[in-house]
């Protein structure tokens, strides 16, 4: 008891003690998330706006080459270089005063089949004159009408560019496209003014212009061999950046690097992509307040749920011992009372016999010279004394079944139901009753409950029916696991569903003084049953019969 004691002790305190530390912890960590969350968003919000301001200057850069490529469409020269075929001084010079103006590497008119009809380069340029461009998606785009700009690699010159591209018409429709190529490079020292590293990056995942993030990549395999041998040295690979809202992943997303990054997309479907580096202990997302109040929320359970531990422990420590005492007085007093219903009714029916047959002994010597009235009153006292005597008994049997050991052997039903039958014979013939069984087994039982608890049942169904109906009763068994099922079922008077559970209560009397009885025949079936392991219910409807059942075990 000493040991149990102890260990109880130690249980609490420990208890105690985690229930000091899971508060403490949870602080801790919730103010250490709140710090890391305060840091990473204010990295956020400076590389937010840092992406806004290069995203405008980019978006900026090449709406102006676009905007040139639809003044130099609208120039008289530039058309009649379409209509005669090129050679035209007055188209040559426009072209190279607007590759000056947006340091452009290249600038050219071709006509509706997309041919290059005129063409100024910078100094040292390949000369693209007579070349053919008709499967480029911004000859194609511009021959509908719609100004584009497109990143692709030159066939003939094979250098990096954007290609803003814009119609030729007159009153006949479309009948040309001028296209200023923009270098890359140009857009490279954009994205170098800044102290972080910057990527633009292309509707189809490619990297065309980069800062500062030659470090960051390395080869996988995956790039064309015209963009390979193009981009030699040039950071292109796609990779995975771990971006925040919204959550891009670029071109496939081959390689992991470990930075905080922040996409901003731009009026064109072009994605820049800033990266930083940061401190891998901090978290690669920023902690929002959902999860500081989930965790909040789940400390808080934990704490409540093991203080509630504590005092369960306490207080089962009483409580089972207030049970235990109160299962010892409830033992105890049940013990009490059978003694006392079973010693009260064994020395009440010796007296009680002895006064009924002195009244019986009166009414046999003195009957014909007694007034009518005192007949009367003799033969209700006589009544009275039966009913007594009937009551007695079943108080004795009551007691017997719930303090007399039982007596297991094995039992043939057949046997103990023409028994059962043999003790009611009065009551079976007084009411012409009908008694059929079906399949009634050999299992292990004390015979004398047995009969009882059928004598009982039997009793019930023919005793309670309407008097002009005979009383038919069908007893039947039926084996369900480890356990022999029984019915007893009658063409009775039934009663009421929610009476179902009080007549197995002791003295219950659902139908009056109209059917003789003391209420203790079904209590003591419950009993029978109980005691052998099972249980006893019934299905009932009033004026549809009742059908009892009450299981055996099958040992």
């Amino acid at each position: 008891m000493k040991v149990l004691i102890f260990s109880r002790r130690g249980l609490v305190l420990g208890i105690t003690v985690l229930a000091l530390l899971v508060p403490l912890a949870s602080a801790f960590f919730l103010f250490k998330q709140s710090v890391m969350s305060l840091r990473r968003q204010a990295e956020i919000e400076q590389l937010r706006i840092a992406g806004i301001g290069l995203k405008t200057i980019i978006d900026e850069q090449i709406a102006n080459a676009v905007d040139a490529a639809m003044v130099l469409a609208a120039q008289q020269s530039i058309n009649n270089a379409v209509r005669v075929g090129g050679h035209i001084g007055a188209a040559n010079d426009v072209l190279g005063a607007a590759r000056a103006i947006y340091r452009a590497s290249l600038v050219y008119v071709m006509d509706a089949k997309g041919t290059v009809v005129e063409s100024v380069t910078y100094e040292g340029g390949r000369n693209i004159l007579g070349n053919n461009y008709a499967f480029r998606p911004y000859f194609s785009n511009a021959m509908c009408g719609m100004s584009m700009a497109y990143p692709a690699v030159g066939v003939t010159t094979m250098e990096r560019g954007i290609y803003c591209s814009a119609p030729i018409k007159d009153a006949g429709g479309t009948h040309g496209v001028v296209t200023i190529k923009l270098p890359v490079e140009s857009i490279d020292k954009r994205c170098q003014l800044h102290d972080i590293d910057a990527l633009l990056v292309s509707p189809g995942g490619i990297v065309f212009a980069a800062g500062h993030t030659e470090h960051l990549f390395r080869a996988t395999g995956e790039i064309y061999a015209d963009q390979n041998r193009q981009f030699a040295g040039v950071p292109i690979v796609p990779f995975d950046a771990m971006l925040t809202s919204p959550l891009v992943k670029i071109g496939g997303a081959v390689h992991h690097v470990k930075r905080l990054a922040v996409t901003s997309i731009s009026e064109r479907g072009w994605e820049i992509v800033l990266i930083k580096r940061v401190d891998p202990r901090f978290p690669m997302r920023p902690t929002d307040s959902s999860l500081l109040i989930s965790v909040m929320v789940f400390f808080g359970l934990l704490y409540l749920i093991i203080i509630g531990l504590i005092f369960s422990v306490l207080r089962g420590t009483v409580l089972r011992r207030r049970i235990e005492e109160q299962s010892k007085e409830l033992a105890m007093s049940h013990e009490r009372m059978s003694q006392f219903a079973y010693i009260a009714s064994h020395d009440l029916k010796e007296p009680l016999r002895v006064v009924i047959n002195y009244l019986q002994l009166l009414e046999r010597r003195y009957g014909q010279s007694l007034e009518e009235q005192a007949k009367t009153f003799i033969a209700a006292a006589v009544r009275s004394g039966d009913k007594m005597q009937q009551l007695i008994n079943n108080l004795l049997a009551y007691a017997r079944v719930g303090s007399e050991p039982l007596k297991i052997k094995p039992v043939n039903c057949m046997l103990i139901l023409g028994e059962a039958k043999a003790n009611i014979r009065v009551l079976i013939d007084e009411h012409h009753a009908v008694i059929r069984a079906e399949g009634l087994p050999v299992f292990n039982a004390d015979p004398m409950q047995l009969v009882q608890l059928f004598q009982n049942l039997l009793s019930n169904a023919i005793k309670f029916h309407a008097p002009e109906i005979i009383p038919e009763v069908t007893v039947r068994a039926e084996k369900k696991g480890n356990l022999w099922e029984f019915s007893v079922s009658d063409n009775g008077i039934g009663m009421r569903a929610d009476d179902a559970d009080r007549v197995f209560a002791g003295f219950q009397r659902l139908h009056g003084h109209k059917y003789g009885g003391t209420g203790l025949g079904l209590a003591i079936a419950k009993k029978v049953t109980e005691r052998h392991g099972g249980r006893i219910w019934l299905t009932t409807a009033e004026g549809k019969g009742t059908t009892f059942f009450f299981t055996i075990p099958a040992v």
